[in-house]
């Protein structure tokens, strides 16, 4: 059994990284909880800005968290609607419409595995 240390992290790391070039994927994140041995294997990444390293990808500490902290930001927003601004344009993200996608989800989803009995 290996020893998980930042080193055999990193070693593991390049070889699904080159195996996931190989098959065409295009990785974005890499996201971990914020244990020692994780903060220590993201130091060992070079990073041109805000947590992007020099090879266009994102290191995430706590994804979960950081999801659960924007939706309950969004939901206890007065209008449940968050205001922000992409390449010059004013956009609105509504808490609603997701509501409206998980309730579309669900009941395809429950069609769906009805079809595999």
């Amino acid at each position: 059994m290996y020893e998980l240390d930042s080193g055999f992290l990193r070693d593991q790391r390049q070889l699904v990284l080159q195996i996931l070039k190989d098959s065409g994927a295009n990785v974005v994140s890499i996201i971990c909880d914020n244990n020692r041995v994780n903060q220590s294997f993201f130091k060992k990444f070079s990073c041109v800005e805000n947590w992007l390293t020099d090879n266009n990808i994102y290191l995430l500490f706590d994804f979960v968290h950081l999801m659960k902290s924007v939706r309950n930001n969004w939901i206890t927003e007065k209008t449940q609607e968050l205001v922000f601004e992409e390449e010059g344009e004013t956009l609105t993200a509504k808490w609603k419409d997701l509501v409206d996608l998980y309730n579309l989800e669900k009941i395809t989803l429950l069609n769906f595995q009805g079809f595999l009995k």
